[in-house]
């Protein structure tokens, strides 16, 4: 299960960190001023931050997978349509990656956690960590797929963005392989109901 998580930050990390270490270029193409598009960068992070807390709220009503899983499906359409804009639009596109993208976050950290009950420092350290690192690594790929290297050319900014969206959907799809957080609730037969309360009523006495 540590190592479906792994896949899962790996993957997100492509939707998260990845378009935001483009977004100044990829506006920047379209000829917006410096002003324009470091607002719209501003807003990624806004809506990423105000939204962990909602998705925290979310993961405790549901299952944490299936809030990973939910966040990853919904950004697949925002990412693919958002390269293509060049008008206020672009602006509520990219609260929505930010927030569906980067909302997670802390569930991601909280997963770790649990699955490594006894070092939960040490979980904690291993999924920040591999956050980062996932971040790094796919800004190198995206910046690889746009730009191209050697014989390969590249796709452009605008198609890599959407080539972006296959990687959310590998990360929702592993969502799936992850354990359910919900315990089953034992349920309490007459026997046990009549043990205590006689219990309850031997204490009384």
């Amino acid at each position: 299960a540590l190592f479906i998580l792994a896949g899962i930050v790996l993957l997100r990390g492509v939707a998260s960190h990845g378009s935001i270490a483009f977004l100044p270029a990829l506006f920047q193409q379209k000829g917006w001023s410096p002003a324009a598009y470091g607002g719209i960068t501003s807003m990624f992070w806004f809506s990423s931050a105000f939204a962990g807390v909602a998705f925290g709220y979310i993961a405790d009503r549901f299952e944490r997978r299936w809030t990973i899983m939910g966040s990853l499906l919904l950004v697949i359409p925002f990412l693919y349509v958002m390269p293509t804009l060049d008008n206020w639009l672009a602006f509520i596109m990219v609260i929505a990656i930010g927030a569906l993208a980067g909302g997670p976050h802390s569930i991601l950290v909280t997963m770790a956690q649990s699955l490594i009950p006894g070092r939960k420092g040490l979980a904690s350290g291993i999924s920040l960590g591999f956050m980062f690192g996932a971040g790094a690594v796919s800004t190198l790929v995206m910046g690889y797929l746009a730009d191209g290297i050697g014989s390969f050319a590249g796709f452009g900014l605008e198609r890599t963005y959407q080539f972006v969206a296959v990687f959310a959907l590998a990360g929702a799809l592993m969502a799936l392989l992850l354990p359910s957080d919900r315990k089953p609730v034992q349920p309490v037969t007459p026997v046990d109901a009549y043990d205590i309360t006689l219990e309850a009523a031997e204490d009384a006495d």
